[in-house]
């Protein structure tokens, strides 16, 4: 397995078998030499414009040697003519300054944690247009917590519908998963043996429990839950993780996350520059719009794990961040 690969379905159990230049941020930091070694076109430009224009200043500086030696017979003046055209039209700003700017762009980009792949990327980043930002872990800290809960088993208590969520989303790697997990170990809950594990995208994480069944832990359609008509406005604008049994719903939770404390900042940065904001997330529309509502982002799709509908976007240059 490589550093960084990501496990979609199911989980495993792996043993760390390499270190140092084998691991994700060797990865990166050769991915960063590469992308500074590379050449932007701009720079191949100047290559090409720099083959023809050195031979023809030296050769300009040539003959203003030989005509000023032969007008005026003395070598130092001609030679301080020929030498002041090699200073007047050297090509060292056109073929030196523009990979020292490539690379100290590269390494200005990377201190502020932003990557990019080759020169051609940087080059092309004065031009962008669009932005677009998913929700959680990008706009969001990353760290839901659970803010409410429904039953839908009186017979359950909270905490035992947490117990088998739990055990499930401890296979997941979503946010909301780990915010499950980390809540049933902060109530000391232990968690159930499982198998069959299998992860749906766009709605959950499904796991046989034995002694209890086939467990779903994710949307609310996916788990077969409908939530009641009137809720409490806490569930319009926090994410929803349900729980069911053979098809039997348990319960929901529901999760809620808060901004980055620089987010809005660098929304606005954005928006200041003259760059289109547009926010897409897996999460529901409602909690999608919520977001955009509190940093004035006009765009927003939610569900869009799968692409359900048309997003019409005209034609840009787009950074896609996560």
């Amino acid at each position: 397995m490589l550093a960084g690969a990501l496990v979609e379905n199911g989980s495993l159990l792996y043993r760390v078998s390499a270190k140092g230049s084998d691991t994700k941020l060797g990865d990166m930091v050769q991915a960063l030499s590469d992308a500074q070694g590379s050449k932007a076109n701009l720079a191949r430009l100047a290559d090409r414009v720099t083959a023809i224009f050195v031979p023809v200043v030296v050769t300009i500086a040539l003959v203003t040697f030989g005509v000023t030696w032969w007008l005026t017979g003395m070598v130092d003046t001609a030679l301080m003519h020929a030498v002041s055209v090699l200073v007047i039209a050297c090509p060292c700003a056109l073929g030196l300054a523009t990979p020292a700017a490539i690379m100290a762009g590269m390494g200005v980009a990377a201190r502020h944690g932003v990557w990019f792949k080759d020169a051609q990327s940087l080059e092309a980043a004065g031009n962008i247009d669009t932005v677009v930002l998913d929700k959680t872990g990008t706009l969001t800290i990353g760290k839901p917590t659970i803010v409410d809960h429904v039953m839908v088993d009186k017979s359950l208590a909270v905490d035992d519908v947490l117990q088998i969520a739990a055990s499930v989303e401890a296979h997941a790697s979503h946010p909301l998963a780990t915010a499950l997990v980390n809540t049933a170990k902060d109530r000391q809950l232990s968690l159930f043996n499982v198998t069959d594990i299998s992860v749906i995208k766009g709605a959950g994480i499904q796991a046989n429990i034995e002694g209890l069944g086939l467990v779903k832990v994710g949307t609310a359609e996916f788990a077969n839950l409908t939530l009641p008509r009137f809720m409490p406005k806490v569930w319009q604008i926090a994410s929803t993780v349900a729980i069911s049994i053979n098809d039997e719903p348990l319960g929901a939770f529901a999760l809620a996350d808060d901004l980055k404390a620089d987010t809005p900042q660098a929304i606005t940065a954005l928006q200041d520059a003259g760059i289109n904001v547009i926010l897409m997330s897996g999460d529901k529309q409602s909690v999608v719009d919520h977001v955009a509502g509190q940093l004035g982002i006009d765009k927003a799709y939610g569900k869009m794990s799968r692409v359900t509908r048309p997003v019409k976007l005209h034609y840009c240059k787009l950074l896609v961040i996560r």
